[in-house]
């Protein structure tokens, strides 16, 4: 037996649901007071959803592919369709890539799994590319219109704990797509690119630890997803 709500067209399995729709949507009523606050609720779904996201600040729904998690699981779905956007960008230029680093005998490997913690929690990231050197590791992404759809905050945390855990001597970042020099677009041959990139896999860091980006934005106004201007 469906019970039909009086003021519009919801039906409910039982009497209790068609009184509490009643009471929090057509009477307004709210009943439930959080003890934290002033704030009220008219269920006690609505209050325990208020408390786990105000004040326990509880994120249970994580991202399988990065370190992102999140309040409800309509904000993960979002953050999924925009790594799902990515990839309809990026896996073209990463094979592509990967195509390039098997016809110069490169050894890698691709979409690496890294794991580490934060505080007691185990999470993990995933680096394009990490090549092998006689001189150490070497992370390579492929920054698909230079990452313009990433957090940079997020992204620059993301490499710090990747870089650290992997005890990494070099990031190479190379943006596939356009870019611009001093605001003019820039040029570049596919096979300057491959010869770049490739050069740039094999150079040793000079001192220390070594981070190259490759045909990003160049110029006064131009800034890479990690926050830092300039191109090499």
């Amino acid at each position: 037996m469906a019970y039909s709500c009086p003021d519009c067209a919801k039906s409910f399995r039982d009497a209790s649901g068609l009184r509490r729709h009643v009471s929090s949507v057509h009477l307004k009523e709210r009943p439930f007071r959080c003890q934290q606050c002033e704030d009220t609720f008219g269920t006690q779904w609505s209050l325990e959803r208020h408390v786990r996201i105000r004040h326990e600040n509880l994120r249970p729904h994580r991202c399988e592919l990065c370190e992102a998690s999140f309040h409800q699981a309509g904000d993960l779905k979002k953050h999924l369709e925009s790594h799902a956007k990515r990839r309809k960008l990026g896996v073209p230029r990463e094979t592509t890539v990967a195509n390039w680093l098997e016809g110069a005998d490169v050894s890698f490997e691709r979409g690496v799994r890294v794991d580490f913690r934060d505080g007691e929690e185990p999470l993990f990231a995933r680096v394009d590319f990490l090549v092998r050197q006689p001189w150490g590791l070497v992370a390579l992404e492929v920054d698909e219109h230079q990452h313009k759809l990433r957090d940079t905050e997020r992204e620059a945390r993301r490499m710090r704990r990747i870089r650290a855990a992997l005890s990494l001597a070099k990031v190479v970042r190379y943006n596939p797509d356009e870019f611009t020099v001093d605001g003019r677009a820039g040029e570049v041959t596919a096979n300057e690119r491959h010869r770049r990139l490739l050069d740039s896999l094999a150079a040793a860091p000079e001192a220390g630890f070594e981070e190259v980006r490759l045909f990003y934005d160049e110029g006064p106004e131009a800034t890479s997803a990690t926050g830092s201007a300039g191109v090499r």
